[in-house]
Formats: C-alpha cells, structure tokens, sequence
C-alpha cells in the first residue's frame, strides 16, 4: 500500500513555504516558535499558556473565530507551506476518502472578504493582484 494526501480546497491565497516574507507573519517562526495559535491569540490579547487571566480552551476557541484569516498548513507535515485562508472555507477529504458537498457551499461574503483584506493591510500582508480566491490543495501529514 502507498501514501495518500488529504485534499483541501479554501479561498483565500498561498503563503509558499517562508512566512518570514510576510509582513506580521514573520513573527509566527521568530517569536512563537511556529505556533501559529500563539501568534493569533497575542494578536487578540489574549495572555499566554501559564500567565494570569488567561480563559479556558473554550473561550479562546470562541474569541478566535473573530479573527478574519486562518493559516492551513499544506503540502508535507515535515516541510509545511501554508496557505491564508478566510476561516470556514476550509473543506477536506481525509486520506483519500471521498467527500460530498453542495458546490452552494463555496461561496463568500463580501463583508468576509473586506475584512480578510483589511486584515492582510494592517499586518503588512501583500495580497497577490488577483487577489484572495478558491484553491486545490494536498496535506501529506
């Protein structure tokens, strides 16, 4: 038996496989050790794993859907890329099993987009000229 990927489709644009090309981003490999959950609830305020006031899983869970932008790792769990994506356009199918949706499902909001962009202006995220769209993508993790 071979390997096998999962499938991805998301809006939004690639990063390729250095994050330090991207504005803010760059803070995510320098300064939270590639955690990109830390790098957003910094973003939001919220304080780190150990210190005082922090909320449970939960409620991070919950204030982070507020974040405009979610980073999917791609390609190879050894030798990642990363793809920024407007969060809850991510579909998958896991290791080749095969799954249905309602193409009606890929859709967005204008309102999501200009928030996804504002997002990519304020952190120093050059957006490419055709701006945020749908991808195809694999995960060998």
């Amino acid at each position: 038996m071979g390997q096998s990927t999962d499938g991805i489709i998301a809006f939004g644009f690639d990063l390729g496989e250095d994050l330090s090309e991207h504005g803010d981003l760059d803070q995510i490999d320098e300064e939270f050790e590639g955690d990109e959950d830390a790098f957003f609830e910094a973003a939001l305020g919220i304080p780190a794993y150990g210190e005082p006031g922090r909320p449970s899983y939960a409620e991070i869970e919950e204030l982070k859907k507020a974040l405009p932008v979610q980073i999917i790792r791609h390609c190879s769990g050894d030798y990642p890329m990363y793809f920024l994506a407007l969060p809850g356009t991510k579909k998958e199918a896991s290791r080749g099993t095969p799954e249905a949706f309602d193409v009606t499902e890929l859709s967005v909001s204008t309102t999501a987009v200009t928030a996804f962009m504002k997002w990519c202006e304020d952190h120093g995220i050059e957006v490419p000229e055709e701006g945020p769209r749908w991808h195809l993508f694999s995960y060998w993790g």
